[in-house]
């Protein structure tokens, strides 16, 4: 090792095999009515159930509200864009972070927003039901390409076939919804 950090990059089937067996889990939970909130697939279950519901601005329901502290003490809005300079949000024992943190979220909130993004039009339709964090997307001369379209669309087709085929009334009972018949 030369001192810097390592950085893998899972393969496409990798992210996919990773992701149908989080849904497996999270649906098998849910039928349980055990609550697991996990944001990214209950954002897209919640999209597909009341697409009007949920509003696309900006991509992580959970930002700004939340931070990640990391090991060194640098803080970002969330872990999956740690190193990121874009996001980052101070140093947790610098004297001025406490007084400092409001302004630096703004600072990083257009790096949150999807609507200023210029996104792929082949894969529009994935944005259009799915909200991706930016960990997920690259930049190819400013244009948002999905970084693993493949896989993102065979587990939104897992995400639907589950939908077909366990205890919705269950699942969406489990996480708070209400069922209007």
């Amino acid at each position: 090792m030369d001192g810097h950090r390592q950085v893998y990059e899972p393969t496409e089937q990798e992210v996919e095999n990773m992701m149908v067996e989080l849904v497996d889990y999270l649906f098998t939970k849910w039928e349980d009515e055990i609550q697991i909130r996990e944001m990214g697939i209950c954002m897209i279950l919640r999209e597909l159930l009341d697409p009007v519901y949920h509003v696309k601005k900006c991509i992580c329901p959970e930002f700004p509200t939340r931070i990640t502290v990391f090991h060194n003490g640098s803080v970002y809005p969330c872990h999956q864009v740690y190193l990121d300079k874009r996001f980052y949000l101070g140093h947790i024992m610098d004297r001025e972070f406490k007084g400092t943190l409001q302004s630096q979220f703004k600072n990083v909130v257009d790096n949150f927003a999807m609507s200023n993004l210029y996104t792929n039009n082949n894969e529009q339709w994935m944005f259009s039901v799915c909200s991706f964090c930016k960990a997920h997307l690259m930049e190819v001369n400013g244009t948002y390409y999905l970084r693993y379209p493949n896989a993102y669309q065979k587990v939104l087709e897992h995400i639907i076939y589950n939908m077909a085929t366990r205890n919705m009334k269950s699942i969406i009972h489990t996480l708070g919804g209400t069922i209007i018949e």
